[in-house]
C-alpha cells in the first residue's frame, strides 16, 4: 500500500484530516482500502462503505459487508452496494475480482491516494478543499 496522503494543511473549509474509505467484499470477510484522502475535519468520513466496522478497535477492526445498503454519500465515489465489482473514484475505476483489483487510470499527487491497484500504488491529483 502507498503511504497515506499528507493532510497536515488547512484549506478554505478549515484544517484537514485523513479519511480512509474501506469497501467490504461480498463473498468473504475481507475488505480493501479503496481510497485515502484529505477532507475537512468537520466532514464525516465513511470508514466502511456498504458495510459496518466490526466492534474491534484499532488494527483488528474489519469492514464487514451488511447486505443491501444505500450508495455511499460521497460525491467523488461511484459504488453500487448491491454489486461491488465496479468501483469509481473521480477519474479512477476498478474491477474487483475474486483475487485481484485492477486499476484503469493513474496519475499522481499528495492529497489523495487511490489504493485499489494490484501492482503498486498510484495517486490521484487532488485539490485543497
Amino acid at each position: 500500500c502507498p503511504p497515506p496522503p499528507d493532510c497536515n494543511f488547512s484549506g478554505k473549509f478549515g484544517p484537514a484530516k485523513l479519511c480512509i474509505n474501506r469497501v467490504p467484499r461480498q463473498d468473504d470477510h475481507k475488505f480493501y482500502v479503496m481510497v485515502m484522502k484529505c477532507i475537512p475535519q468537520w466532514e464525516n468520513c465513511d470508514k466502511c462503505m456498504c458495510g459496518n466496522i466490526s466492534s474491534d478497535k484499532g488494527a483488528g477492526a474489519q469492514c464487514i459487508f451488511t447486505g443491501n445498503k444505500e450508495p455511499p454519500n460521497d460525491d467523488k465515489v461511484g459504488l453500487n452496494c448491491n454489486d461491488l465489482t465496479k468501483v469509481k473514484f473521480e477519474n479512477f475505476s476498478w474491477t474487483v475480482g475474486n483475487t485481484a483489483i485492477f486499476q484503469t487510470k493513474t496519475t499522481t499527487s499528495k492529497r489523495t491516494s487511490a489504493v485499489g491497484a494490484s501492482k503498486g500504488a498510484n495517486k490521484k491529483k487532488g485539490k485543497k478543499f
